[in-house]
């Protein structure tokens, strides 16, 4: 049984650095596109989870509520603008 465990704690690991090498690979196909480019990029994203059922507001909503009081006031009010954008 703690082979199990163990053979799970290792494969969890592996798996949030698959989850970490995805977000860095995510950065670095978007750091260098403007404000329009990025722009265009989100309304195509949620133009295709829409389409497949995987859109969530809710989640996102709460994702940007959890995440306020690290937030300055301003950064803050520019996520919760574009939420109400991809609404």
């Amino acid at each position: 049984m703690s082979k199990d465990f163990q053979n799970f704690q290792f494969k969890k690991h592996a798996e949030s650095q698959s989850d970490e090498e995805k977000v860095k690979s995510a950065y670095d196909s978007l750091k260098n596109l403007d404000e329009a480019a990025l722009n265009e990029r989100l309304k195509s994203e949620v133009t295709r989870q829409k389409q497949t059922g995987q859109f969530n507001y809710d989640l996102l909503e709460s994702s940007v509520e959890s995440m306020r009081p690290f937030l300055s006031c301003e950064t803050y009010d520019n996520l919760k603008n574009l939420l109400e954008k991809i609404k």
